[in-house]
Parts: C-alpha cells; sequence; structure tokens
C-alpha cells in the first residue's frame, strides 16, 4: 500500500482497476466521462454501475485502523449512532463512532451506507457525502471520493473545524472547515438547529452563545509524528 499526500501516514488500500462498458460494450471512462461538454440530460436521473463505489466502504474502513493507531480514541461501532447524523441517509448498514479521550476534540462518526457511500460526521453539524451525489452526470469515482474522505478526516482530527451559534438555537449557526495550510475548503450556515439533535456531542440552548474552535486529536506516544502543518483558526 502506498501513503496518500492527503492525509499522511495513512496507506490507502490498494484495488484493481474497474472496467465498466455501455450497452454498446465501450468502456466507460468514469472520471472523464463528459470532457468539457455538458452531461446529457438524462444522465442526471441514472446512476449505473453502483458497484464502482464499493472501494469507499473500504477506504473508511483502512481510516478508522489508521486512526486508532495513531490517536488517542475510543472506537465504538453501533448501529446506533446513526442518530449522530442530522441528514439521516437510507441504506444504513454500519455506524462507526471515533471518540477522542479529550472533550475539547470533536468525535467522528462513519456511517456506511448500501449505494454504496459513507457519510461522515464531527462535531455539532458537521458533515460529508462521499459519493456527494453519485449520478452519472455527476461522473464521480471511488477514488474522487476517498480523496474527499481522507481529505476531511485529516481536517477534522488536526482542529481546523470551528462552530459558531448566536444567542439562540434559533439563531445563526455557522461552521467552517479548512485544509491544513489553512485554505476554507467548506462553509456552512443556516438559520439554526434544534440542539437535540446534536447526539455525538451535546449542547445546551443555554451555553449560547458560543463559538469553538475544536482542537486537534491527542496522538498517541508511540504513533508517528508525521510531517504537517497544523493551522489555528
Amino acid at each position: 500500500m502506498e501513503e496518500h499526500e492527503t492525509l499522511p501516514g495513512f496507506s490507502r488500500p490498494e484495488f484493481e482497476p474497474m472496467i465498466f462498458t455501455d450497452a454498446a460494450g465501450n468502456v466507460i471512462p468514469y472520471g472523464d466521462r463528459w470532457d468539457d461538454e455538458d452531461a446529457p440530460s438524462e444522465s442526471y436521473d441514472s446512476s449505473d454501475h453502483l458497484e464502482r463505489f464499493a472501494p469507499i466502504h473500504d477506504v473508511a474502513d483502512a481510516l478508522i485502523d489508521h486512526l486508532v493507531r495513531t490517536y488517542v480514541v475510543a472506537r465504538d461501532e453501533n448501529i446506533a449512532h446513526l442518530s449522530d447524523l442530522i441528514r439521516l441517509p437510507s441504506g444504513a448498514s454500519r455506524a462507526v463512532r471515533l471518540q477522542p479521550t479529550d472533550d475539547t476534540c470533536t468525535p467522528v462518526t462513519l456511517v456506511f451506507t448500501d449505494f454504496p457511500a459513507v457519510v461522515g460526521h464531527a462535531g455539532w453539524s458537521l458533515e460529508t457525502f462521499l459519493p456527494d451525489c453519485g449520478c452519472d452526470a455527476c461522473d464521480e469515482t471511488w477514488e474522487s471520493s476517498a480523496d474527499g474522505l481522507e481529505s476531511w478526516v485529516d481536517s477534522v482530527v488536526n482542529g481546523h473545524v470551528v462552530e459558531s451559534f448566536g444567542p439562540s438555537a434559533a439563531g445563526e449557526h455557522r461552521t467552517t472547515i479548512r485544509d491544513r495550510d489553512g485554505n476554507l475548503i467548506g462553509e456552512r450556515r443556516s438559520g439554526g438547529i434544534d440542539p437535540e439533535l446534536f447526539v455525538a456531542t451535546p449542547l445546551r440552548e443555554q451555553d449560547l452563545p458560543l463559538t469553538v474552535s475544536w482542537k486537534p486529536w491527542p496522538r498517541r506516544a508511540d504513533s508517528p509524528t508525521g510531517q504537517r502543518r497544523l493551522f489555528t483558526p
């Protein structure tokens, strides 16, 4: 296995190339299907060869093993952790929560679905769906989904997530996530979220207003430190 640049110290599993063909027997070049042209309108309503996303489950399992080896976290696999999510996916089959011993660090929950896909949850409302869509028009691949998952995990465990709430749960809620160099890679604003939805990381309305910069996960003493730049929001 080759160490992947997106998450230093993590070796992504290797897979045999998968080849898929259309009805005429032509190879479908997933990931480079439409070149610079617009995707056909009917491709937005189709998702062929979903098995092409299957490796994302193995990548997620390898990531979980890597995080348990590298950081001071407890691993708990229980489908009940599906309740950590705000947006519930269909066809969820497994849920794994990784809980750091330091409560200034956000836990991470990874949910596996039979699409196949992986949903990641961190903090109060930070969530990622990989693949993001899966339709033929979006032309995603398991590789692009794995890149996204590894980048998301890298940002979360290195403390690059900030969440803020207004004076009430009905007020504005803002979440930002940055890469290891401090570049903004995602931002979410909402008009308020019911605190009762926050299961993995409880939130009490009496604690508002509140801004939290989730801290980097503590590393195990025997884990390699790796080379990384830590951005402090």
